[in-house]
């Protein structure tokens, strides 16, 4: 699929520039000369193309390629694994349940949607943790 343009300059002046060639070609060609009467057809079809091929480029239309590739939303799941996770860990929290809720979660958005899992702490890594970080604060 592809679109033209115009831009500033009016699409009204292409049949101007193949009436242009036209009328250039015949000028040239109109009399007998030393040519064949299919000669100066030949010559006049290929001087018209040539100015109305000219007077296009001078024109300068925008041609865009379009293409069209749907691509599913992205969701992205980021589980905190950080040492300040402990200091507010909520009561009767267990981690395990949540990673599976999480994954759950990922299975019934995973045909419509392309969800990532990422945990981080002092770096990111590419999967959810079901072990939360208990470690001594630095």
């Amino acid at each position: 699929m592809f679109s033209l343009t115009w831009g500033s300059v009016s699409g009204w002046w292409l049949p101007a520039g193949l009436l242009l060639g036209l009328a250039y070609a015949w000028l040239m060609y109109r009399k007998p000369v030393d040519l064949g009467k299919n000669l100066r057809y030949v010559l006049t079809a290929i001087r018209a193309v040539t100015v109305f091929f000219i007077t296009v480029l001078l024109i300068s239309p925008l041609v865009k390629s379009v293409k069209y590739e749907p691509q599913k939303p992205l969701v992205l799941i980021a589980q905190d694994n950080s040492s300040s996770i402990n200091t507010f860990k909520p009561a009767g929290f267990n981690s395990s349940v949540f990673v599976d809720d999480l994954a759950k979660l990922k299975q019934e958005l995973g045909d419509k949607y392309d969800v990532q899992e990422f945990n981080f702490d002092k770096a990111l890594h590419p999967s959810l943790s079901k072990n939360l970080m208990v470690s001594k604060p630095i």
